[in-house]
């Protein structure tokens, strides 16, 4: 086999063939065609990339959270951090990128926008992933019919799919839920009988720190607690992503 064949190319590492062969603009090619047209596909198919990349990073801290078992002190969390923090870098810079589509004024826009109905953002199949991955569920979108119906019967299937999974919000909730604290009922006990004048109705930690933490509130500050056992302790109805025992 000659080294011309067993070598990478950058070309075709890349495969810029396709990528660079992949602007096929509607309002045709020449004089007649819409000079702002290659921008608006370019910058499209650059957020599809991201999409791409930053499903590719939850995908894989979800992974790291479906575990049985999580060893606080394994490089787990410590990859799983890192992954986000790219996730975050990824966003910011394709919010930047309205800056660039902004070039284009909307009456350039309007050479080519009738070519594309019914075509929309609004159909992206990743970006809906994005969302059902990171625990966007359909009860709790606006215009819930609207959100699929724009969708290729397929795509709609998948997301519909999607949603059963558990999510990765639910998944680290389910992280938090098992952090080993409460149930050492050897040690809560002795610690009460030490330190705490609990009546076995609220957990001892949870009573011996509100009261310190209630003495350290200014008066215009007292409401706080009220809040804190609604957060913690789960009186009250709020509606939270994660669970009292999670926070």
């Amino acid at each position: 086999m000659s080294e011309e064949t067993t070598s990478v190319h950058y070309i075709n590492y890349l495969a810029l063939d396709k990528v660079l062969d992949s602007q096929n603009l509607l309002s045709g090619e020449g004089k007649d065609a819409a000079h702002e047209e290659m921008l608006f596909i370019i910058i499209h198919q650059t957020y599809e990339l991201w999409f791409k990349q930053v499903l590719h990073e939850i995908q894989s801290v979800a992974k790291v959270f479906n575990q049985d078992t999580i060893v606080d002190t394994s490089p787990d969390l410590q990859i799983a951090v890192h992954r986000l923090k790219r996730v975050v870098k990824i966003l910011e810079i394709a919010v930047k990128q309205v800056d660039v589509i902004e070039t284009m004024t909307p009456l350039d826009f309007l050479d080519f926008r009738d070519m594309l109905k019914p075509a929309s953002g609004f159909q992206s199949i990743q970006f809906k992933q994005i969302e059902a991955v990171l625990g966007l569920k359909m009860e709790e979108r606006f215009g819930k019919q609207y959100y699929t119906s724009q969708l290729k019967t397929d795509d709609k299937k998948f997301i519909e799919n999607l949603e059963k999974e558990k999510t990765l919000i639910e998944l680290l909730n389910d992280w938090l839920e098992r952090m080993p604290f409460w149930e050492d009922d050897e040690y809560w006990v002795s610690y009460a009988d030490k330190y705490s004048d609990s009546d076995g109705k609220t957990h001892v930690f949870w009573k011996d720190y509100l009261r310190i933490y209630g003495e350290s509130l200014g008066e215009k500050e007292k409401s706080n607690v009220e809040r804190f056992k609604a957060v913690c302790l789960g009186e009250g109805n709020l509606e939270r992503r994660l669970s009292p025992k999670a926070n």
